[in-house]
């Protein structure tokens, strides 16, 4: 599956929106130190039963979700705000009994 992680900056008012690029960068880099720390993966959980306030906890399953690196599409002006959107691949195995 691929994930699509959509985001934008105005600026700083203080700066006048000036530091718009250095405030892209700087979420650029969260979503990579977010999606390339080790491990890139966590175990697949199934929350079915655990919605709505039930009181019941997810259930792990056995594999895992992983997933790879964010690719980074453009930077892209949107009248005064800069947006870009990046998209990393997720990957799980489907397990006996899931739909």
């Amino acid at each position: 599956m691929t994930c699509e992680i959509s985001y934008a900056t105005d600026g700083d008012s203080g700066n006048g929106g000036m530091d718009r690029g250095r405030l892209l960068s700087a979420m650029d880099a969260e979503l990579v130190a977010a999606v390339s720390a080790a491990p890139q993966s966590v175990t697949k959980r199934n929350y079915v039963g655990a919605a709505g306030g039930s009181g019941l906890a997810p259930v792990a399953m056995g594999t895992n979700v992983f997933w790879g690196d964010a690719a980074f599409g453009a930077a892209v002006v949107n009248t005064e705000r800069l947006e870009r959107v990046a998209t990393v691949e997720v990957f799980c195995y489907q397990e006996a009994g899931e739909l």
